[in-house]
């Protein structure tokens, strides 16, 4: 095992990582045992801010949740989240070590490329555990309004976006519809793609040119003003500290990607993530984990949050974006344009 897998946690006391987010999710599957086993749709209808299927991957053990997805997770089962959240904080800050760790032992003028990777805090290719009972797709209601405006939705998740499945609805019929979609694609020349429907208002159909290396890089609209989630946050973007846009990488290769913020606000940051808003991730595109934890940052201070990044196997032009969510879930600067990175894979 290597050092890195074997740091210290807040009680001073040695952790192995895979033992620590393994018995996380055992903590986790306790937990709802002892609620009565509801279903995981269940636990999502109670909550009403998360999907069943991201509650199922929390118990899989393949990586730590995030702290809003367990806060969900423990109310759905009646219980208080304050009671793990320093077990939580444990296993998150050895994860965070131990990623530190690991860029610090990569050898001086070694190619980005051939860092190694292994699971720490869930830095492998983000998806669906494999025993899960179907797809996961983030539900509308999870996101903030912010990220369901059409100018701000990438291709993919416009893309991956549904309308809800109708009871008896015939496989033929899907088909049908698939077939329809393919000739439309034919005849435009494009994508045409539906956005995230509101369950309280209809959303038009969005048309998204497909992206490609030569869009490198993108700039990306400002949204409407918007306050701050708690007043007197305020975030500054730094910037790239690795991997700056339109850096070209190897097919299949492991990177990781570092940006740097400053917290020139008066609100300390405790518990904040930086989160994936383009989902469902698709095999031929850059695959990462959906939260990336923040540390804990005091007003003032500056901040480095990394994220291993899975290229894919085929050519590819990946632009990824990212929104810094709270301690609760929130959106925490939904009037800032989402943080992104664009590689040319091949």
């Amino acid at each position: 095992m290597a050092a890195a897998d074997r740091v210290s946690g807040t009680t001073g006391r040695t952790i192995d990582l895979a033992a620590g987010v393994s018995g996380f999710a055992a903590v986790l599957r306790e937990l709802r045992a002892a609620a009565g086993t509801p279903s995981f749709r269940e636990m999502a209808a109670r909550s009403k801010a998360i999907s069943h299927t991201t509650l199922h991957e929390a118990t899989s053990g393949a990586r730590l949740p995030s702290w809003s997805t367990t806060v969900e997770f423990v109310k759905a089962c009646g219980a208080d989240p304050a009671d793990y959240r320093e077990h939580w904080n444990e296993v998150n800050r050895a994860a965070r070590a131990a990623a530190g760790e690991r860029r610090q032992h990569q050898p001086v003028g070694a190619d980005p490329g051939a860092v190694a990777s292994e699971a720490v805090d869930g830095l492998v290719p983000d998806g669906s555990a494999s025993d899960a009972p179907e797809q996961e797709v983030l539900a509308p209601e999870v996101l903030a309004p912010e990220l369901l405006a059409p100018e701000l939705l990438a291709p993919e998740l416009l893309e991956s976006s549904s309308m809800p499945r109708r009871p008896g609805r015939s496989r033929w019929l899907r088909m049908s519809v698939a077939g329809v979609a393919a000739l439309i694609v034919v005849a435009v020349g494009g994508f045409v793609l539906y956005g995230i429907r509101n369950p309280s208002s209809a959303t038009p159909p969005v048309t998204v040119a497909k992206r490609q290396a030569s869009d490198c890089p993108i700039q990306q609209q400002n949204p409407p003003y918007m306050k701050p989630a708690h007043p007197g946050d305020v975030v500054a973007f730094v910037g790239d500290m690795t991997l700056p846009d339109c850096s070209h990488v190897a097919l299949g290769a492991r990177v990781i990607k570092d940006w740097r913020f400053k917290n020139q606000g008066t609100v300390p940051w405790i518990g904040y993530t930086l989160r994936r808003i383009d989902l469902p991730q698709r095999p031929d595109e850059c695959q990462t984990i959906i939260d990336i934890p923040v540390a804990e940052t005091a007003p003032g201070r500056f901040v480095d949050v990394a994220v291993e990044v899975t290229a894919p196997r085929k050519p590819a032009f990946c632009f990824i974006r990212f929104k810094m969510m709270d301690a609760e879930g929130r959106v925490a600067f939904p009037g800032n344009r989402p943080v992104n990175l664009q590689l040319i894979v091949g």
